[in-house]
């Protein structure tokens, strides 16, 4: 797996220092980390490829990064940030004059990946949610540009031109794209009382049209509108990355509106489903402040596909951070894509690569990887109020960012906005153009 030996010096290893670190060398450029607090071990220690003194020490023979004090810290609190610029990326963390730096990278990496700022006081919105604008970098430039990456890019232009030039970042650009089923049709699968009930809402807010839509579809003269199944299929085939579909297995509520899983129709759609993508669980809405709901729906889920679920994204991404992460883990679960902003596309962890979670709490790294989405289409449609044109050239700016740090372009799309059915009539073809800046 590591084809390269990097050593640390510090005066502490600390978890906070070896989880930034091990993010940064093992994951972008393969190499082992070992860490040290003896100089003598630093300096004569053979068989290693780079030498990075994290420290304020005058070392021989190596990269020289001053630490600020955040990784040698055991507890949360408001941190003073400074968003001076520095090769036009924010400082955060300043340190001592005389390292490669005027700031420490790993310490502004560290604050951002772990979400640092979730874990201090801040106003919710009505689903309990961390609103893209508590950021501290919603009224910069920098929400919609993957900060932390470039600071890797940054390290690794220092390495190449004072250390070991062989030390390259070894990742390349990918497209994950994503789909949640909330709502796997708008009429088949429901019961009788659900049908009645719609069909009495139609009649007195006065949509007519929708009763006979209705009928038509659960007589069989119409295809449901929100059955895109075969289109995805079609439109997905080329990519090299298969498709993620999250699927909610709530119970009926206000939030949940899916079809049953105990009947015919979803265990057989989500069957199809896995022909052609991988399956993974899309916590109901409740699900996420009460962990034995959380269990059976993933339950459930695994009896219908005959395998053991390893991915999830929580419904209307209500990310509380450390419970709901918490609960992915009691899960077995192994990877999580709730990571991203409802009302905001960019990059909600400063980050385009995945990463483990950090328990802020408990100074523990977790085997949990975060995969952080950047682009929603009901970010694009409902919060920003964008047309089909202008969602267009957000994508692509928010891609072209992606690209310039080698990441995953991960979008979250769902089922009923592919359907070209009332509100979302024109929006298949921002979609497609996605599918073809993403995948070109």
């Amino acid at each position: 797996m590591f084809n390269m030996k990097v050593l640390i010096y510090t005066d502490n290893i600390t978890p906070r220092v070896e989880y930034i670190f091990k993010w940064c060398f093992e994951y972008f450029f393969s190499s082992q980390v070992l860490f040290t607090k003896s100089t003598d071990e630093f300096e004569k220690t053979e068989g290693i490829d780079e030498r990075i003194n994290y420290s304020n020490k005058n070392l021989k023979n190596c990269i020289t990064f001053h630490p600020a004090n955040l990784l040698f810290e055991d507890d949360i609190k408001n941190q003073i940030l400074d968003l001076s610029l520095y090769n036009g990326l924010p400082i955060l963390f300043p340190c001592a004059e005389g390292g490669e730096l005027p700031f420490d990278p790993f310490s502004a990496a560290f604050y951002l990946i772990s979400r640092y700022e979730e874990y201090l006081p801040f106003e919710t919105d009505k689903h309990g949610r961390f609103e893209a604008h508590n950021s501290f970098l919603f009224n910069t430039p920098f929400l919609d540009i993957p900060i932390a990456d470039h600071y890797i890019l940054l390290i690794e232009k220092i390495i190449k031109e004072k250390g070991n030039a062989k030390l390259n970042i070894k990742k390349k650009y990918t497209f994950i794209p994503t789909i949640d089923i909330d709502i796997a049709f708008a009429y088949r699968g429901r019961n009788f009382i659900r049908h009645m009930g719609g069909i009495i809402k139609s009649i007195f807010t006065g949509k007519i049209l929708d009763v006979f839509e209705r009928l038509s579809v659960i007589t069989g003269y119409k295809d449901d509108p929100y059955d895109t199944y075969l289109y995805m299929r079609k439109i997905h085939k080329p990519l090299s990355h298969p498709p993620i579909f999250f699927i909610n297995m709530g119970d009926y509520t206000i939030y949940d509106k899916n079809i049953p899983y105990n009947k015919k129709l979803l265990p057989s759609l989500i069957g199809k489903l896995a022909q052609f993508g991988s399956i993974g669980i899309h916590p109901s809405y409740f699900s996420v402040e009460e962990p034995t709901i959380y269990d059976e729906e993933i339950y459930n889920l695994q009896i219908i596909t005959g395998w053991r679920i390893t991915k999830s994204r929580q419904h209307y991404l209500r990310l509380f951070l450390p419970e709901t992460y918490n609960y992915v883990i009691r899960a077995s679960l192994e990877e999580d894509y709730t990571m991203g902003y409802a009302e905001k596309p960019g990059f909600r962890a400063s980050t385009a690569h995945p990463f483990k979670f950090y328990n802020l709490e408990k100074e523990e790294t977790k085997k949990l990887t975060i995969f952080p989405f950047c682009i929603m289409d009901g970010t694009l449609k409902d919060y920003m109020k964008l047309t089909p044109e202008e969602s267009m050239q957000v994508i692509d700016k928010i891609n072209d960012e992606v690209r310039k740090v080698n990441g995953y372009f991960i979008s979250l799309w769902h089922n009923e906005s592919l359907s070209e059915y009332k509100r979302w009539r024109g929006w298949r073809a921002v979609y497609e153009h996605l599918i073809e800046k993403a995948s070109n």
